[in-house]
């Protein structure tokens, strides 16, 4: 069987693509002691993040969805929704993937809201991907407060570029980790 010269130069483009990002993304953000990217099946990937914050669940809440003023203080990544934070609404997700340039990215999900959480599921969001994207609270002691960010990319050319694409995505979403903490915790 003869192997297509385009599709030889396709498969090697991405095997250098991920390869080359990924030895600059091994190194991770040291302060993200809860950080992982897991391959949990062929073509799904799972990312988990969380901090913790000095301030009560309430005051992180209200910070974490006041998404008008959210890209005052978030610099990359999550840049708030267009929509009402309603179980089963569609809203527009918007991104910011470059903190040097002003694009926004932008993606239509039917939101899953629940006690302290919201996030959306399957809907596709690059290269055919769908994601599980969560953001989720947990009521600590001593008025703190715990901030999960959690996603599994899935399907399209996660089966390729799944470890690349959630080691990028655990770097940003630690950011914005970071970059709510000091928010909130300066808001006190």
């Amino acid at each position: 069987m003869k192997t297509s010269p385009v599709l030889i130069i396709l498969s090697s483009f991405f095997f250098l693509v991920s390869c080359s990002t990924s030895k600059l993304i091994d190194q991770l953000d040291p302060s993200c002691i809860n950080c992982k990217v897991e391959k949990t099946k062929i073509g799904h990937w799972s990312i988990y993040t969380d901090i913790e914050i000095n301030a009560p669940i309430e005051k992180v809440w209200k910070i974490l969805t006041d998404f008008k003023n959210m890209p005052n203080w978030s610099t990359s990544g999550f840049q708030g929704i267009d929509g009402n934070l309603v179980n089963g609404e569609r809203i527009t997700a918007k991104f910011k993937s470059d903190p040097e340039k002003d694009k926004i990215t932008k993606y239509e999900h039917d939101i899953v809201v629940d006690s302290y959480s919201f996030g959306w599921k399957g809907d596709v969001f690059a290269m055919g991907m769908k994601d599980n994207h969560f953001y989720k609270l947990i009521e600590l002691e001593n008025n703190k407060t715990r901030m999960i960010q959690y996603d599994e990319p899935n399907s399209g050319m996660a089966w390729l570029m799944g470890r690349t694409v959630s080691k990028i995505m655990l770097k940003g979403y630690n950011k914005f980790n970071n970059e709510l903490k000091v928010q909130v915790e300066s808001d006190l």
